[in-house]
């Protein structure tokens, strides 16, 4: 079945903060002009936004919204673009999920790009980006028994593997959570994140710069789409 994808934007909208009273929110639905699966979303301000998906879609709106411009690399068009964050100095990075498993960046606004990491291993598979200023983190499901973490301290425009002893081994079929970017973040001495699968748990870095792994109580066993 045809589904058109949609942009809903927020013209007034209640923090993420449990409360007794639902505070009252406007909403408008935007068309973003494509039918494809949205994954990745990345604001800049209150007018600049990005979204990436499925069959190349990465789309930048500068009216909050309203309109949408494809700025998807050239030659992507069978990527998906399932997480996009945008720095503080408007630089742009795009990551596709897998097939290959790479990183785009874009320093104009997505005007132009470039490639500036690519895994060329069939099995590769990248489920979330984060930075905490030029520092950023890139979660992966496990390769060869080990996760795959890569680390940036450039703002985006070189990445290196982690350390062997940066991550925990996986249990099983334990794997990051792809659907929405956010199963990794930056925390004070790397970056925090969750799996699921097999496994749930929370993995935090100590003053040590190891891993500690803390089972969550969440359901797992099975994929959930």
């Amino acid at each position: 079945m045809r589904t058109l994808t949609w942009i809903i934007t927020a013209a007034t909208a209640a923090g993420c903060v449990v409360s007794p009273q639902r505070e009252a929110a406007s909403w408008q639905v935007r068309a973003c002009g494509v039918d494809h699966s949205l994954r990745g979303l990345a604001p800049l301000s209150a007018e600049v936004c990005y979204v990436g998906g499925a069959h190349g879609t990465l789309r930048k709106s500068t009216d909050g919204g309203a309109t949408w411009l494809d700025v998807a690399p050239r030659g992507a068009e069978a990527c998906d673009f399932r997480d996009v964050e945008v720095l503080p100095s408007g630089a742009v990075v795009a990551m596709v999920a897998g097939a290959p498993a790479r990183l785009y960046r874009s320093s104009d606004g997505g005007a132009s790009w470039s490639m500036v990491h690519e895994d060329p291993r069939p099995a590769a598979f990248f489920d979330a980006v984060a930075f905490d200023g030029p520092r950023g983190g890139v979660f992966g499901d496990a390769l060869g028994g080990r996760f795959v973490l890569l680390e940036s301290d450039d703002a985006g425009r070189t990445w290196r593997e982690a350390p062997v002893a940066a991550l925990p081994a996986p249990m099983g079929r334990e794997a990051g959570f792809a659907a929405s970017g956010t199963c990794v973040v930056p925390a004070a001495r790397g970056f925090s994140l969750v799996t699921g699968g097999d496994a749930c748990r929370h993995v935090a870095f100590g003053r040590d710069r190891r891993p500690r792994a803390v089972a969550l109580p969440l359901r797992r066993g099975s994929a959930s789409c």
